[in-house]
């Protein structure tokens, strides 16, 4: 290295912007659904009359899950993407054994995980 050469270290790539719009929708989706559960109680107790006490609880877990999948994902991580994909089966079974609509309930999980597929590449370890 020549005395007069700068030591530069390598430039990270930047997120890509579909990304950023996929996990910060996905934040608000869930905060949201986790506030009504919250702070509705006559939506808590049809929920639970509905499909039992476990309910809140698993849904609460998943969202948990999610979050720390999604903050993978923003990181550009390999594994956030592997745990969303994970707990979007796990729920896509635990609603099923519920005899749930699947389909409306997890129609922005494939639209995460289409994305996610598409930057696979992009993604480290």
């Amino acid at each position: 290295m020549k005395d007069n050469e700068e030591f530069r270290l390598p430039l990270e790539e930047p997120r890509p912007i579909l990304i950023t719009i996929v996990c910060v929708l996905e934040f608000i989706y869930i905060v949201i659904g986790s506030l009504l559960l919250i702070f509705h109680p006559p939506l808590l107790k049809e929920l639970v009359r509905l499909h039992g006490a476990i309910f809140p609880i698993a849904v609460f877990l998943f969202n948990i899950g999610t979050l720390i999948a999604l903050y993978g994902i923003w990181r550009m991580k390999y594994w956030g993407a592997m745990l969303y994909i994970l707990l979007f089966l796990l729920s896509g079974l635990y609603l099923h054994a519920l005899d749930t609509d699947l389909f409306r309930a997890s129609l922005p999980g494939m639209i995460v995980i289409f994305i996610c597929v598409f930057y696979a590449r992009k993604m480290k370890n």
